[in-house]
């Protein structure tokens, strides 16, 4: 499993986002500064590196490069092999996102160092994920398989889950999406058994319905 940096050691971190797509740009943008990042578009490889070296002159070099795996100009590898070439850029770390993965990447990744990468679309929660462990990584300078979307789910601890949900088909569907995804439920039927559950156990996650008999889901809430 993947080290993790937490949320909180991202704020303030200066992020390079490279994507030849203004939507693409544009959607990772709000995604990394709503992790109290600094992001700066640019869509061109070139133009990347040139940021990436005024940068590191400035003394506010980029912790991370979010590069698309295919440019205007050239692939994210070309970009990352001259990257890589820049001694003073060697700590920055590099994250690919491409739209579908091709025979032999992965080793290309290996070779340049690429800390993630990550096929599109992709939920925030797995960008967020694969830059937190990224930056661990690097924190730690211990080495580090790459990091793609199947070794984040591996990685993912499974939860212990409270169910709070009256309604026994609704009760079913969700217990059967999450137990899925490897985690644990138990449940109860109102929010007054809720409170009684949390007493006795430990539970990473609650789950309650709005309305249910006894005691609703927002006057258990304000009793946690």
């Amino acid at each position: 499993a993947h080290g993790r940096a937490q949320p909180e050691e991202l704020r303030g971190l200066r992020v390079l986002i490279v994507h030849g797509s203004p939507a693409s740009r544009r959607t990772l943008e709000r995604l990394l500064a709503g992790l109290q990042m600094k992001p700066v578009c640019v869509d061109r490889g070139d133009r990347a590196l040139d940021e990436m070296k005024q940068a590191e002159k400035a003394g506010k070099p980029f912790a991370l490069a979010v590069i698309a795996g295919s440019l205007p100009d050239m692939d994210a590898f070309m970009l990352a092999e001259q990257t890589r070439q820049e001694p003073a850029l060697a700590g920055t770390v590099l994250v690919i996102t491409s739209g579908a993965g091709l025979r032999g990447d992965a080793a290309r990744c290996q070779e340049l160092r690429i800390a993630a990468y990550l096929t599109e679309p992709m939920q925030p929660y797995v960008l967020r994920e694969a830059v937190l462990a990224a930056l661990a990584a690097r924190d730690e300078e211990r080495p580090a398989g790459l990091i793609t979307r199947h070794s984040l789910r591996k990685g993912r601890r499974p939860l212990r889950i409270l169910l709070a949900e009256d309604n026994p088909v609704n009760q079913e569907h969700i217990v059967l999406v999450l137990a899925k995804q490897g985690h644990e439920v138990v449940t109860v039927e109102n929010g007054r058994e809720a409170l009684s559950a949390l007493e006795r156990e430990w539970f990473d996650l609650v789950l309650m319905d709005v309305q249910m008999p006894e005691m609703n889901g927002l006057e258990a809430a304000a009793a946690i």
